[in-house]
């Protein structure tokens, strides 16, 4: 059966097969699976809940990743029960430096197959500009695990997309300095109305970082900037807003600025070289705003 973008259906069984295929794909690019283990905020327990090239097995043996042939085992009998969806992602390995997207690859195929189900699904890439794309997901609903049909790419590869779902990166290829979401250090700032803003300290300290890293290159990469905040609740807590933007001075002496107001979000690929990934207007976004 093969699913639309979207769509969900039943798995009956707890051993699973997942491999991708894949047609017309340049000889330059080069592709890797992830996957993310997930509690209910959508977010990994820990970094041990990312499985890549860099760590193939899950702890608990339920994820098993196969990098040369594509191809994942799953036994949902062995998933904690913290765990309740799994997300199965591929990148573009140095996508953003070498400006290669998903766009330039004819079709990606993801099938989902054990002896009592087969599933696939094609997502739509045309005009697909991001580096990384988030397959499919294997959810669990009143006890039953379903796959949904995700097809959603993603900005900046494999680094973000999984800081994304609350892993620490080191050494990313495409990021050689990235920032770590510290939730143990918040801040509470004052305004002229007499309201607080509490967000969560932008840091580029590293912890336990993971590696994305295939090969030591000495190279300088790419740095992200994380801005979370939330409001505190106050008769003027409605009027707060905190923007995340950058000034840019280039060595060619050009002056740039970056920033949600006048919609001025930049490029990470031509002058200025920095790009605003979102607008977060209201303190409920739990991944804030990027640069």
């Amino acid at each position: 059966m093969e699913l639309q973008t979207g769509q969900n259906a039943n798995l009956t069984q707890n051993i699973i097969s997942i491999n991708i295929e894949t047609n017309g794909v340049p000889n330059d690019i080069d592709l890797d699976l992830c996957a993310f283990m997930l509690s209910n905020n959508d977010k990994t327990l820990n970094d041990s809940g990312m499985i890549f090239y860099g760590a193939s097995k899950s702890p608990d043996q339920s994820i098993n990743l196969n990098v040369s042939k594509k191809e994942f085992e799953v036994d949902l009998s062995k998933v904690p029960s913290s765990i309740t969806k799994l997300a199965f992602a591929i990148t573009i390995d140095k996508g953003i430096s070498r400006d290669q997207h998903f766009s330039k690859i004819n079709k990606i195929k993801i099938n989902i197959n054990n002896p009592s189900d087969n599933y696939s699904y094609i997502p739509d890439l045309n005009s697909m500009r991001e580096t990384a794309l988030i397959l499919a997901e294997i959810y669990k609903k009143n006890d039953l695990w379903k796959i949904r049909a995700v097809g959603q790419g993603f900005n900046g590869g494999l680094g973000p997309l999984a800081m994304h779902y609350g892993i620490a990166i080191d050494n990313d290829p495409d990021k050689d300095e990235s920032l770590l979401k510290n939730k143990n250090t918040d801040n509470v700032i004052a305004t002229n109305s007499t309201e607080k803003v509490i967000f969560t300290k932008v840091t580029l300290e590293k912890a336990k970082p993971v590696s994305l890293e295939k090969t030591v290159n000495g190279q300088f990469g790419e740095i992200i900037v994380n801005l979370r905040w939330t409001k505190d609740e106050g008769i003027f807590s409605k009027g707060i807003d905190l923007d995340l933007g950058a000034m840019v001075e280039l060595q060619n002496g050009s002056k740039h600025v970056v920033q949600a107001l006048g919609n001025l979000f930049g490029d990470l690929n031509h002058e200025p070289f920095v790009m605003l990934l979102g607008d977060d207007r209201s303190g409920q976004s739990g991944d804030g705003e990027f640069l």
